[in-house]
Parts: structure tokens; C-alpha cells; sequence
């Protein structure tokens, strides 16, 4: 690797390498003559730049600062210009504005006489509105380094106009910008609190609505649908408002006003309850210097975020301005916005020669210079308006230290600017005018599209487009005047160091390769440094940039190796430098695989080379094609619709595009014919382009030698008619081949299926192999790897010489000679036993319980039946089966008794059987009682325990039997059944108990139905009425006594 190029190299690198894209150009021009007399006065072109400044007016006192910058832009512009040969100086021509409308416009018109091509100014925003109206009409553009308003940003009403300050309605854009961001404070309803339009804020909350809008949001409502959007008058109702808003639950408030107005507004919300720990209050920089004393709660200004532009800039020009500035009182100390008037000067100078260069407009020619622009101010990219995107800005927040009092504003936080809304539609955004132009130098530049290799059986096809472009070697001189010694002469070493500077200008790592000279084909040899190359006697080549970036460890190096030996590296392009095969199809079909390299070489002049070297930079893309190809036509077909229009780049005279292929056969037999083929006429191999590549097809067409319609390439026998294939590379074709995807095999004699080769009976198609080498073939052979068997007579897989049963498919063998066979033998070892009916283990000759039962071979009803031990009723059926073990009659599962055949139920459940139980439901009443009781008409149930008889002197004799229920010592009467249970009965007669079921009582002597006890009879009684009664009861008494007795 060479020394790597000094600070200054590296400085100059990005204006000096604009190399070509695939359908794009090396850019620039060349350095010329420098024109001066011999006085070395300048005899070239001047070119006046109109500066519109206040050198009268309110702004006047900062006029030195204006003057001073423009000098400094003016210098700079003219020692580039001269430096690289363009013979153009640059005048800048001034005119009073006075911040004032009439002035700026006899200041636009003194211009306009003076012949200025362009125009600064004016400094104040009236001013360029007046300024426009004027100079658009001469059609000279200008470009403002301090108008703010955002009413200039309309391109139609003040066409040409440019600045390179950005619009104060970028406050407005930038707070949308907050509000909306992703993973900012993400707020979706903010309320807007605004003055009237004036001043710095003119504009800011119009571009804040615009632009919230733009990003699909709507401003907070409330419950009436009214949007949450108060305009600040005079005497304004904080009150109010801040109320509307709490209520709506906006989540944010847009602040934009002045401090006065802000501070009154902060307070109210925040005294309001306006939710500030989840919302938001933010205010454009119009509040970035609000005091403690503004405030009567100096802490609610906690609650207001700031959003500040950011005048930051960081860039080479920046530090080389104000170093110069600084050093000038005039422009350091006593001037505003000297940066923004440095860029205006630079931007509005390299337009012009742009325009010059490309006879493009003068406004296009802005907007071309100023993109990307990396200015003093800010990096320039104008919008459709001629607005520049600007720095971004600072968030901002107030910190109240109620220890000293202080209010700070601290801004902690940077919002960026917002992204380029458009798409350049031409390669001459961000064109650099004072670059080494590397296209002036072209001689020629020439093509080459090659087949590089064809996959048959991968379906793959890798196609490279290189490109060689050779310049003149008077570049050398030019290098060396600007990258080397000055000498006039790039040595080898300076040229190696520019080659290298080639390589990084596209972001890529500059690698050289050693290749080995001894081999047929240039290998790559490991070896790091020139001397040690040439030394092992390789060639030391390169500077090499590889485009993919399958490079883990960062080298530069693909990891899969470089594209040095005609295949692709890592298969992952880069896009530097676009893509070769972007408008490329191979039979219709895009690439699925684009990689390449580009070298740049033989720029340094070689001392002991034998012939005259060229500067030479050459690109090489590989393509690969997912393509298969119909073997009976063979043709590949790429197609290019030719080089895009409306470019600045064309081609030198001497371009050429030609076509090859390096797939070849054996003796180097070329397989495809390559050609190419523009407006329906075949060229051949090569076509000259002039100016931009047309469309174009290169075809690469296959012959068919031997005539079978399948074209060489896809032809494994191409001058045998009769064979084109041969699937197992055996050498035979596969139409004669008995076995195509066999190499092994070609031949079947017997018809069997069995190549020859194979065969060990290669004429009998019954048989192919003998694997036991018993001599019977192993179809015929029941044990084909068995040489000792070769029969199996009853099929059980044991050949019967080895088969004690030959003709038992069950049995083959009888390891204790027993006559019983092993399988079925449960003691194959044991010749005295055979069986083992319970499976414990001990042969049934020996074992005393055979079924293992638990019930000795003695005791067992069925010694052989594991589940049967017993049959209770000797029916020869076992209890465990038989559903009436004791043979009652009666099923065991409804036989309370089922081996007792003389019970079958205990209805009572005390264990004794109803037919020996004398008390079956066991109440305490003896069966026989129950039903003699039942039987004399009363209650009792011999089965029921629940049905008793009644029994109401408890003397154990049921009522229904029982002659003195009560047992008062008086027999129950006779007239009434003793079931019957009278409480009272009248036709008792005698001794007989006139209260049968009342032990107090027996006797009625009055008649009354009351005892006699309880209520004694009056002695005499009342007149006639004892008496009637009497007689009524005898006479009842007799009548009942008579009906008992019948």
C-alpha cells in the first residue's frame, strides 16, 4: 500500500471526484490558460455581481460587516477562478437600498443599467419585495442574505428570488415539526394562542397551521367542534382562554407572541389547571428573553419550552471565513449576518459558471450550486420557493432557582432540520465548479460485455459490463500542479497516490494485489507490499475498490474474495456509483445478483516502461441471471434501452462497445458467437457510440455443429447427431445407454433391470445376484446372505437346516428336548416341565396351587382355573360366575344371603335371616304380634319398622287385642271393636269403660259425655232431663248390644 494523500489532498477530494455513474459521465472541465497580458493584468471576462445594501438607513450602522464579507467572498471566488483556469473574474457593483422601499427599487434599476448578472440583496424584507419587482422584469435573480418575512416565500409572486436566511415562519414549522415528531413529545391537539401578525412573528403561526396540517393533524376542539385558535387583541381575556383550553383537555398550547403577551398567557393556563406534567406550552424564539420580574409566579415559566433557531454551522468554509473575518474589526465587530452574505457572493458566482459551463438558466443554475451546499451559514439546499432548509433548532426550557431569583433558559435539546422534500431531477444538483474536471480529459472510452460463465445445471448466467475510460496524459500535468510536486511531471509514486484518492473518493478502500506472471491465468498471490510481489515475481496492480460490502472485518477486502478472476464476490452491491445493470435484461429477465470493482491505474508516469502508458479508470460489474435457456435454441439476449436524455455528460468521439465470451469448450472451441444490434441491424462484435449509448441488444447465439437440433453448449456429444445428453457422465450417450443416469453402467443383456456390470447372472433375467455364494441365485435363495440355508419349508424364517420343526411355522427349535418347541415351551430350558398355568413361575408338575389362586390343587373345586375357587351348590358352575351361588332361586345380587339357600333377605339388617328372624323389622314387636295385631283389624307391619302396632297403656299388647286400652283397671266396652279406638263411648254398659283411651276416666253417670271425675253429676239432676237420658242410653246400650250380638 502507498503513503496515504496529505490533509490537503483529502481536503480537495470531494470537489474532485465526481466519476461516472453506469448511464452517467465523468463531470467537470479542464483547467485552461490562464489569461493575463505581460503585466499579468487579467484580459479575461468580468463578471458583475450586484450587491443591494443599506448603506443609508436604520441597518446602515452594520453596512461595514456587509461590505467586508462581500470583499472576502469576492477574493476567494477570483483566486478559485483563477486557480483552476476559467478565465473569469468576478466585480461586485453596489447600491444603496435603505431598508426602504423606493430606495431598493432606483438601487435595483442603477443595477440593472450596470450590467450585473446577478444580484445580494436587498438586506431588509420591503426592500427585496420592491428589489424583485424590478430585477425579476431585467430577469437577473437575486438571492437576500437577511429577508425573513415569510411573504417572500412564493416563488410566483417573487419570481427569482433566493435567500440564504431562513423564512421566521421556519419557527412555525419547527414547533409542527416538535409537536409531531416520533418519540418526541408526540402531541395530537394543540391549542393556538397567536397576536396579530407583525414583526418577527409575522407569518409563524400561519406556517405552524400550514405545515401541522401537511402532517395529517387537526388543532384541538371542543365539545362543540369549535377549534381551540385565539388571536391576542389589545385587552385579551386570559381568563377566558385558558379556560376554553382546559376544558377542551387540549394537550398542548402554540404560544406565539411576544414576552408581554406570553408571560400573561403562561400564567393564566398554569393557574387554570392546564395539565403541564403530560402537555405542553411552546413558544417561538419571540419569548427566548422573558425575566423572573415578567412574571408574578416566576416558577410557572418552568412550564414554557423555547424553540430557537440554531446559528450553529460546522463546516471548512465556516472556519475559513471567520478566520479572515476576524481578523478585519470592520467585519467581525461592526456587521450582522456576514456569513449568510459570504454564501449569497459564493452561491450567485459558481452559478454563473455553471451557467456557462452547461448553457443552463441563470435560476436553474442556483438552485443547481445550492445543494448540498456546504456554506459559511448553514449547508444550502433551496426549497421550490428559494428557502434554505436551515440549521435546525435548539429546544429551549426556563429554569426558575428560587434560591437567588434567577430565570435561566437553558437549551439542552436540538431538533434538526426537516428533510428535502424533493427529488433532483438532474446530475447537475450539487455540481462543484471548481473541481478537477475529470470528462475534459477523456480520449475515449470503451465497453466490453462479456459471458462470463454459464451454470447448464444451476440455471445460472454471469454476465460483466466493464468500462475502460483512457484520458489524455496531459492530465498528469494538472495533477501535479494540484495534488503533486508541481514539477510538471506525476512521477509513479504521485500518481499512485492520486489512483488511491481516486478509489476513496467513491467511499471505498484502496487495495493493491499481487498476481502471480507464472501462472496461465492471473492468480491473486498473497503478498501485501510492491517489493515482496515483484520480488516472488508477480505484478503489483491496482489501486482496486470493491464495490460489495460482504466485508465483516472492515478491510475493504470482500470476505468471499475479490472479483479479480472473471466471477462475482460477495454478491452485495453497494450502489456506489449506480448500478450497470439497472436497465439490463437477459432474456427478459433482471439480474438477482450485481457485484463489481473499479481501478484506477497508470496514472504516474512509468520511467522504465517500454511503452507509452495512459491514465486509465475502469469500472467492472458482474451480473448474474437466474436464466435457463431452451437447449434446442441456446441463445442468450441482453438488453439495454439505451443511456437516459436530459443529461450534461456525452461521450468522447472515440467510444466504443464491444462484445465477448469466455465460456469455451474443449480445444478452446468457442460455444457462443457474440453481437450486437442497434436499430434492427446486427454489427457484429463491436459498435461505435457517439454521444449516448442507444438501445441495444447483444445477443450471444450458440451453433449446432452435428445438426440434432440441440445447440453445442447444452450438446454433450456436439458432432454426434444421434446423442446430445450424457445425465451420468459415463461417456456413453444417453440414448444408447441402458442406464443414462448410471455411470456405472451401460449394458443389459438378460432385460433384467441389472446393468452387466452388476450381474451375476447377466443372461438369466430370472437372477442378478448370489449374495451368499451358495450358488443359488438370491431370488431363487429363501436365504439370500446365508450360504449354510437356502429353504424355508414352513415359511417361519428358520432355514430348515437349522429348523428342529421344520414343518411347525410356529416352532423352531427345542433347547431341552422335551418334544415340546421353545415358544411354546414355558420352561424351554427344563425338560421335567412345560407348563406354567398361573405364570409364578413354577412349573405346573411342581406347583401346589396351579391356577395361583390362593387355594391349594386339594381344596380347589377347579385347580386349574385361576378365577374359580368354590361351587357352593355344586352345579359345576364357579361362585365367582354363577349369579345364585346357593341356588335359592333368588340372584346373588338380590340374595341378602347368597350361600345360605335357606335365606334370601333381613329386612331389618341385623345379620339374621327374615325366615329364623322372629322380629324381621326390628321395632320391638315380634313378627307374630304384628300380624295378629293386623289381622284384629289394627296397625302393625311385621317388614315395617315404621308401621308399629298401637299400643296406648304401653303394656306390650296392641290395642286391637288389648281389652283395657288404657289400662285404667275398666274393660273396654264390647259395643265398639277394640280397633275402632273410641274416645268416648256412650253404649257402655255395666263396669264397661265409657273412655276407653282415657286412663282418668271410665264412668258417665249424668250422660254428659264429661268422666264422672272430672265433673261429678249433680245429685238430683236437672227435672226431666236425667231421666230422658237414662232411658235414652239403656235404650241405645240394648240396640248396639243387639248388633254385636247378631
Amino acid at each position: 500500500m502507498t503513503d496515504q494523500p496529505n490533509s490537503k489532498n483529502k481536503g480537495l477530494l470531494v470537489a474532485l471526484l465526481m466519476i461516472l455513474t453506469a448511464a452517467s459521465p465523468i463531470a467537470g472541465s479542464a483547467q485552461a490558460d490562464h489569461d493575463t497580458d505581460s503585466d499579468g493584468n487579467f484580459t479575461g471576462t468580468t463578471v458583475k455581481i450586484g450587491f443591494l445594501g443599506d448603506q443609508t438607513g436604520m441597518i446602515s450602522s452594520y453596512w461595514s460587516g456587509f461590505y467586508e464579507a462581500a470583499t472576502i467572498a469576492n477574493n476567494h471566488l477570483n483566486e478559485q477562478a483563477h486557480d483552476y483556469g476559467t478565465n473569469v473574474q468576478f466585480e461586485i457593483v453596489y447600491a444603496d437600498s435603505g431598508c426602504d422601499s423606493s430606495t431598493a427599487t432606483n438601487g435595483a434599476h442603477a443595477l440593472v443599467s450596470a450590467g450585473v448578472m446577478f444580484v445580494v440583496g436587498a438586506l431588509c424584507s420591503g426592500a427585496s419585495m420592491s428589489a424583485n419587482a424590478v430585477l425579476s422584469a431585467a430577469g437577473i435573480p437575486h438571492i437576500s442574505p437577511t429577508s425573513s418575512s415569510p411573504a417572500l416565500s412564493d416563488s410566483t409572486t417573487y419570481p427569482g428570488f433566493f435567500r440564504t436566511i431562513t423564512s421566521d415562519g421556519i419557527n412555525g414549522v419547527g414547533i409542527a415539526q416538535l409537536l409531531d415528531q416520533a418519540g418526541g413529545s408526540g402531541m395530537s391537539s394543540p391549542a393556538l394562542v397567536h397576536v396579530d401578525d407583525y414583526g418577527y412573528l409575522s407569518g409563524v403561526s400561519e406556517a405552524f397551521e400550514d405545515t401541522w396540517e401537511e402532517y395529517g393533524n387537526d388543532l384541538c376542539m371542543d365539545s362543540d367542534g369549535y377549534e381551540m385558535k385565539f388571536v391576542l387583541d389589545t385587552d385579551p381575556d386570559y381568563t377566558s382562554i385558558a379556560l376554553d383550553i382546559v376544558g377542551a383537555d387540549c394537550d398542548s398550547v402554540v404560544l406565539v407572541t411576544y414576552t408581554d403577551h406570553g408571560v400573561d398567557m403562561v400564567e393564566e393556563l398554569v393557574d387554570r389547571g392546564f395539565d403541564h406534567d403530560n402537555g405542553l406550552i411552546v413558544s417561538p424564539a419571540s419569548m427566548d428573553s422573558a425575566q423572573a420580574g415578567d412574571f408574578e409566579t416566576p416558577s410557572h415559566a418552568d412550564e414554557l419550552t423555547v424553540l430557537v433557531p440554531s446559528w450553529d454551522h460546522d463546516s471548512e468554509m465556516h472556519d475559513d471565513f471567520w478566520e479572515e473575518c476576524d481578523s478585519i474589526i470592520e467585519c467581525s465587530s461592526m456587521g450582522i449576518f456576514q456569513s449568510n452574505s459570504f454564501d449569497a457572493i459564493s452561491i450567485v458566482a459558481q452559478a454563473h459558471m455553471l451557467s456557462e459551463m452547461f448553457d443552463v438558466p441563470l435560476e436553474d443554475s442556483i438552485r443547481y450550486i445550492g445543494y448540498q451546499w456546504g456554506g459559511t451559514s448553514s449547508n444550502i439546499t433551496f426549497d421550490e420557493n428559494g428557502d434554505p432548509y436551515g440549521n435546525g433548532h435548539e429546544i429551549c426550557d426556563y429554569n426558575y432557582n428560587e434560591s437567588n431569583g434567577d430565570l435561566l433558559l437553558e437549551c439542552d435539546d436540538y431538533l434538526p432540520p426537516s428533510d428535502i422534500d424533493f427529488e433532483p431531477d438532474s446530475d447537475l444538483y450539487g455540481y462543484d465548479v471548481f473541481s478537477l474536471q475529470l470528462e475534459e480529459f477523456e480520449e475515449s472510452v470503451h465497453f466490453e460485455v462479456s459471458l462470463e460463465e454459464v451454470d447448464i445445471e444451476g440455471e445460472t448466467v454471469t454476465i460483466s459490463i466493464s468500462r475502460d475510460i483512457e484520458l489524455d496524459p496531459s492530465i498528469r500535468q494538472e495533477i501535479d500542479y494540484d495534488f503533486g510536486d508541481g514539477d510538471g511531471v506525476l512521477n509513479e509514486t504521485e500518481g499512485f497516490l492520486f489512483a488511491e484518492l481516486v478509489i476513496e473518493g467513491y467511499g471505498l478502500v484502496p487495495h493493491w494485489v499481487c498476481f502471480s506472471m507464472t501462472s496461465e491465468d492471473l492468480t491473486p498471490i498473497d503478498h501485501d507490499n510492491r517489493e515482496d510481489c515483484e520480488y516472488a515475481g508477480g505484478f503489483w496492480a491496482g489501486p482496486y475498490g470493491f464495490l460489495s460490502t460482504d466485508d465483516e472485518d472492515g478491510d475493504g477486502m470482500p470476505d468471499s474474495g475479490p472479483s479479480l478472476d472473471g466471477g462475482t464476490s460477495g454478491c452485495s452491491w453497494n450502489g456506489i456509483e449506480g448500478n450497470a445493470f439497472e436497465y439490463v435484461t437477459l432474456n427478459g429477465i433482471s439480474p438477482s445478483c450485481i457485484d463489481g470493482l473499479v481501478m484506477a491505474w497508470d496514472f504516474g508516469e512509468d520511467e522504465n516502461a517500454g511503452w507509452e502508458t495512459v491514465p486509465m479508470i475502469s469500472w467492472i460489474w458482474f451480473g448474474t441471471f437466474d436464466a435457463s435457456v431452451d437447449p434446442t435454441d441456446g441463445n442468450f439476449t441482453l438488453s439495454y434501452p439505451g443511456d437516459p436524455e436530459g443529461g450534461s455528460y456525452q461521450y468522447p468521439s472515440e467510444t466504443n462497445l464491444c462484445t465477448s465470451s469466455y465460456t469455451q469448450g474443449e480445444g478452446n472451441q468457442e460455444f457462443w458467437q457474440a453481437s450486437v444490434t442497434t436499430h434492427g441491424s446486427d454489427w457484429g462484435p463491436c459498435i461505435t457510440i457517439s454521444g449516448l449509448i442507444e438501445e441495444v441488444e447483444i445477443t450471444f447465439a450458440s451453433t449446432d455443429s452435428d445438426g440434432d437440433s440441440y445447440k453445442d453448449p447444452y450438446d454433450a456429444f456436439p458432432d454426434d447427431s444421434s446423442e446430445w445428453a450424457d445425465s451420468d457422465g459415463d461417456g456413453v450417450g444417453d440414448n444408447a445407454d441402458a442406464f443414462p443416469t448410471d455411470a456405472n453402467e451401460t449394458v443389459d443383456s438378460d432385460g433384467d433391470g441389472i446393468g452387466d456390470n452388476s450381474d451375476a447372472y447377466p443372461t438369466d433375467a430370472n437372477e442378478s445376484a448370489d449374495s451368499d455364494g451358495d450358488g443359488l441365485g438370491d431370488n431363487a435363495d429363501a436365504f439370500p446372505t446365508d450360504a449354510n440355508e437356502t429353504v424355508d419349508s414352513d415359511g417361519d424364517g428358520v432355514g430348515d437346516n437349522a429348523d428342529a420343526f421344520p414343518t411347525d411355522a410356529n416352532e423352531s427349535a427345542d433347547s431341552d428336548g422335551d418334544g415340546v418347541g421353545d415358544n411354546a415351551d414355558a420352561f424351554p430350558k427344563d425338560a421335567n416341565e412345560t407348563v406354567d398355568s398361573d405364570g409364578d413361575g413354577v412349573g405346573d408338575n411342581s406347583d401346589t396351587d396351579v391356577d395361583g389362586d390362593g387355594v391349594e390343587n386339594a381344596f380347589d373345586q377347579f385347580p386349574t382355573d385361576g378365577s374359580e375357587g368354590n361351587d357352593t351348590d355344586s352345579d359345576g358352575i364357579g361362585d365367582n360366575q354363577d349369579t345364585d351361588d346357593d341356588n335359592d332361586g333368588v340372584e346373588d345380587t338380590e340374595d341378602a344371603f347368597p350361600l345360605d339357600p335357606s335365606e334370601t333377605s333381613d329386612n331389618d339388617g341385623d345379620g339374621i335371616g327374615d325366615n329364623a328372624d322372629d322380629d324381621d323389622d326390628n321395632d320391638g314387636w315380634l313378627d307374630a304380634t304384628e300380624v295378629a295385631c293386623a289381622n284384629a283389624g289394627g296397625s302393625g307391619d311385621k317388614d315395617s319398622p315404621g308401621a308399629k302396632p298401637s299400643d296406648l297403656d304401653g303394656d306390650g299388647i296392641c290395642d286391637a287385642t288389648d281389652d283395657d286400652d288404657d289400662n285404667d283397671g275398666y274393660l273396654d266396652p264390647v259395643c265398639f271393636p277394640s280397633h275402632s279406638m273410641p274416645e268416648y263411648a256412650g253404649c257402655a254398659v255395666g263396669e264397661e269403660d265409657r273412655f276407653p283411651r282415657d286412663s282418668t276416666e271410665w264412668f258417665d253417670e249424668d250422660g254428659d259425655m264429661s268422666g264422672d271425675n272430672a265433673n261429678p253429676p249433680p245429685e238430683d239432676g236437672v227435672p226431666g232431663f236425667g231421666a230422658l237420658s237414662a232411658v235414652m242410653a239403656v235404650l241405645l246400650g240394648l240396640a248396639v248390644s243387639r248388633r254385636r250380638s247378631d
